[in-house]
Formats: C-alpha cells, sequence, structure tokens
C-alpha cells in the first residue's frame, strides 16, 4: 500500500491482517506443491520421458483492467503502472493512483494458479482464528472471497488468487472491488 496510515482492527493493523492472511495462503500452497512433488517425481521416475516446459501467456493485471475503466470505477482520472509484486509468468500487479496526490488509490493483483479453493477456504479460517473477525467470507465473488480488514478483498477465481487493495478509509469497497472483478474475470 502507498500510504503510511495504518487502521488498526481489533488490536491489529490492516498490514498484519494481510500478513497472515498471505502467510497462511503460502503455507497451504506450498503444503499442497510438496504432496504434488512426491506423486509427480514417482510418476516420472517410472516413464522416463522429456517433457517441455509450457508457459502460459497471460494478460498482464494493468491488461485485465485498465486506468480508463479503473477510471470509471474509482469516479476519477487515474493512471496504471506496473506494481512491485509483478513477477511474470506467475504474479501480475498493477498500482493505480490520480495523475497528481493520493487521494484515491487501488492496486489489482493476480497470482495466477494460486487461488485453488480448498486452500483458499483453510487460509480464510487460519486468518480468521488468528485475527477474529478480520476476514469476512463474501457472497457471489469468485469461488470463494474475503474481505480483509475492510479495504481488502481476496478472491479465488478459476483456481487463480486475485487480491484488490485499497487504501485506508476507501469508501464502497465492496461495490468497487466487484466492478474491478468483473471486468478482470472477462479477460483472465
Amino acid at each position: 500500500m502507498k500510504s503510511s496510515t495504518v487502521r488498526s482492527v481489533r488490536g491489529r493493523s490492516v498490514r498484519d491482517t494481510a500478513l497472515v492472511l498471505a502467510v497462511c495462503l503460502g503455507s497451504l500452497t506450498l503444503s499442497s506443491c510438496a504432496q504434488h512433488s512426491a506423486a509427480d517425481t514417482a510418476s516420472a521416475t517410472e516413464a522416463p520421458k522429456i517433457a517441455a516446459t509450457v508457459v502460459t501467456k497471460h494478460l498482464s493485471a494493468c491488461e485485465l483492467v485498465t486506468a480508463r475503466e479503473m477510471s470509471a470505477i474509482l469516479g476519477k482520472r487515474m493512471t496504471a503502472k506496473k506494481g512491485s509484486n509483478d513477477r511474470p509468468p506467475s504474479q501480475t500487479e498493477c498500482d493505480y493512483s490520480p495523475p497528481s496526490g493520493t487521494s484515491d488509490y487501488a492496486e489489482l493483483e493476480v497470482d495466477w494458479g494460486q487461488g485453488e479453493l480448498t486452500a483458499f477456504k483453510k487460509a480464510n479460517g487460519l486468518a480468521g482464528a488468528a485475527a477474529p473477525g478480520s476476514a469476512n467470507a463474501l457472497k457471489g465473488i469468485g469461488e470463494a472471497a474475503s474481505q480483509v480488514a475492510g479495504t481488502q478483498v481476496f478472491i479465488s477465481t478459476g483456481g487463480n488468487l486475485m487480491m484488490i487493495r485499497f487504501l485506508p478509509g476507501a469508501h464502497d469497497v465492496l461495490s468497487r472491488a466487484r466492478r474491478i472483478y468483473n471486468v478482470a474475470k472477462a479477460r483472465l
């Protein structure tokens, strides 16, 4: 997040709550990968073959939701630039901000293949246990979604993890996040 302002949610900061959810999602993903890795190794030794690495080309976050589309969603002219978490081909991030000032701001991040539904639900449960009341399940957006600490929305969609973030104190977070999700989903 661009702002140094951190709002407290039941004694926890927004960043702490987001970190808890991110760590939970990451550890569950790694656990899942380790289980698949052992099975993959066994099958690979049974029938040795040379496999070509397939790299899927995904749109960048700034292409999933353009600056013009984000401007319409946020109600003011926005510029878009690649975010610091942009790591193609597995992760893409776009930061949206007005040409001057930081009165409105949004981030869209997509981690390709990191939104496996079972892991997402487990991480959501762990985050809720670690910081009660900080992660609220949302209905009707992706396969599963949570609003975290008021200004962040995490969405499991098509096996991918989509994260939408706003500055603390942002208004209409859910309605804006739904609109961003709907625009991006059409291009996933």
